[in-house]
């Protein structure tokens, strides 16, 4: 499954809290996008996925609940995959930077 529709940001910093299914697509000039992503989803289908460019791509998949930091090279994809029914929210911040962090 793949995005039909993306919102689209440029800046280095910034968050968002989705509460059903959204493309985010990070696109700031700095090449590594530093993710803290807060989970808080209901077990079964739902998930986070992380893309390349394309949308295509996969590189991550998250799920459960917690706090994961991660960093890519290049512009991401972010999909949320869930629906307005499910108690399921998930918080995204971002940064742009020169260097990817270690995984935590």
């Amino acid at each position: 499954e793949h995005c039909s529709a993306y919102s689209t940001y440029g800046s280095d910093t910034g968050s968002l809290t989705l509460q059903r299914e959204k493309c985010v697509r990070l696109t700031c000039e700095k090449p590594v996008k530093v993710l803290t992503m807060n989970l808080e989803l209901e077990a079964g289908y739902d998930y986070v996925e992380v893309y390349k460019a394309d949308g295509r791509t996969p590189l991550d998949r998250f799920t459960g609940t917690g706090t994961v930091h991660v960093g890519y090279t290049g512009d991401i994809v972010v999909k949320a995959a869930f629906d307005e029914t499910v108690d399921s929210k998930f918080e995204l911040r971002w940064l742009c930077g020169e260097e990817v962090p270690e995984r935590s």
